[in-house]
């Protein structure tokens, strides 16, 4: 998709405005979004964990301490930054992590919209998965015809996803 303003550059920034109860879309390049100021180039993880996470100091103190035996990263370390440093960080400061998404989002998992442009690749690439499912189950129970059904579906779907 190109940049709606300049229609050189794809768009990159793709922004949803609700303004009473109209809403409209725009869909940017980054320098134009840039030129429109609808983008803050000074945004940064660690401002938006500041805002939305209020916690006491014996907390705090807890959280400083720990280390990750893997990376060395510390909580503090990752409140500063707003990136853990590896895969192994996410178990170490699971219940740290619990805590900053149910202030964030009310809950551990993640509820919401799919915004339009991909809802449809979603859907068709869950459908695969299903489809998948079902050819391996009629391939182990020797029930051939249905499952070059199910390759053919599956091929159809793919092709669906390429366009």
């Amino acid at each position: 998709m190109d940049c709606q303003e300049c229609k050189k550059r794809p768009a990159a920034v793709h922004l949803t405005k609700i303004i009473n109860n109209k809403k409209s879309e725009m869909h940017l390049c980054e320098q134009c979004a840039k030129e429109k100021g609808d983008v803050s180039a000074n945004f940064s993880f660690h401002d938006l964990l500041s805002g939305l996470l209020n916690y006491d100091n014996n907390k705090t103190n807890v959280f400083e301490q720990k280390q990750c035996q893997q990376c060395g990263m510390t909580f503090q370390q990752f409140y500063k930054v707003g990136k853990l440093g590896c895969a192994d960080c996410y178990q170490y400061f699971g219940e740290q992590l619990d805590h900053i998404l149910r202030k964030v989002q009310g809950k551990l998992g993640h509820t919401g919209k799919i915004p339009k442009r991909i809802a449809g690749d979603i859907s068709v690439k869950r459908q695969i998965s299903q489809l998948r499912q079902q050819l391996q189950n009629s391939i182990y129970e020797e029930r051939f015809e249905e499952a070059a059904a199910f390759r053919d579906q599956i091929k159809a779907l793919e092709k669906q996803l390429e366009q």
